[in-house]
């Protein structure tokens, strides 16, 4: 099984490769022009979606995946090609919009079909749309509540389906985004609003943990390295902004207090909870 799905996801690649290809040689020779290339594939990426919800009615999974992930992956490289970073057919804004889009319908169809690698692309069209689209949003209020809707939504997705890596993943675009904003942007009167998304941020990661932890004992490695990952990160933001002048030593150590006591909190919580259902289980 999984040899075939290697091979159904290679011959996906190949398909837009040669797609690609095809569309390159065609505009050399004249035959399309920018606005039929992109057409051509948002065609073929709605082709293949269809495509793969037939072959979900008649229980191909794997064919089924493969093909609404390459339709998706299309839609995407369309909205790409006519962003200000390619072609420049359309405003950057209407471009992260599309990409918006284009990200919702790939999450409705992860729900929809239960299918994990189209969540996971999904969230890397997320995190990558304001890379991909050439979006410089230089305002706090711009970056950080689109980082929050996007943790929020693949956390909340994560809870549902219980695909536990899209909180690992999250956690990655997240902190590269902003690292990103922050070593280009910031600036001292972001302080009071970087200090609080952050600390929302780090305590959705840790209440998903601590939820995780107690929907599925088995599997408590994964959401104890994303509580690992999210206090560092945190932690590292403290020190970043430690050199603040708005930051006196008490707030600093305030701060301080207030992480380790959360992080104590969640870790208890998971040891107790373990314990409590490593007990029912025995008695059971």
């Amino acid at each position: 099984i999984l040899g075939t799905k290697w091979l159904n996801w290679v011959g996906v690649v190949f398909l837009l490769l040669a797609t690609g290809v095809f569309l390159q040689y065609a505009a050399m020779q004249g035959w399309i022009n920018e606005q039929a290339r992109v057409w051509t594939v948002v065609a073929g990426g709605a082709a293949l979606i269809g495509l793969g919800l037939w072959g979900r009615r008649r229980k191909t999974p794997i064919f089924a995946a493969s093909m609404t992930g390459g339709g998706v992956a299309m839609l995407y490289a369309a909205v790409f090609a006519a962003s200000p970073s390619f072609y420049s057919l359309i405003p950057m804004t209407s471009a992260f919009a599309l990409m918006c889009c284009v990200s919702t319908i790939g999450i409705g169809l992860s729900l929809a079909t239960g299918y994990a690698s189209m969540a996971i692309l999904a969230q890397f069209g997320v995190y990558l749309t304001p890379v991909l689209v050439g979006s410089d949003v230089e305002s706090l209020l711009g970056v950080m509540p689109y980082l929050i809707i996007a943790a929020g939504t693949f956390l909340t997705i994560s809870m549902l389906r219980r695909w536990s890596i899209l909180p690992l993943l999250s956690l990655i675009g997240t902190a590269g985004l902003a690292n990103s904003w922050y070593a280009a942007h910031y600036a001292p009167s972001d302080f009071i609003g970087l200090l609080a998304s952050a600390w929302v941020l780090t305590g959705m990661f840790l209440a998903h943990t601590a939820w995780s932890h107690r929907r599925d004992l088995k599997a408590v490695m994964l959401p104890r390295v994303v509580v690992a990952m999210a206090s560092f990160l945190m932690a590292l933001l403290l020190v970043h902004l430690s050199d603040s002048a708005a930051w006196a030593i008490f707030p600093t150590l305030c701060q301080w207090a207030l992480l380790a006591g959360v992080l104590l909190a969640v870790l208890l919580y998971c040891r107790w909870n373990g314990m409590a259902g490593m007990t029912l289980a025995t008695t059971a």
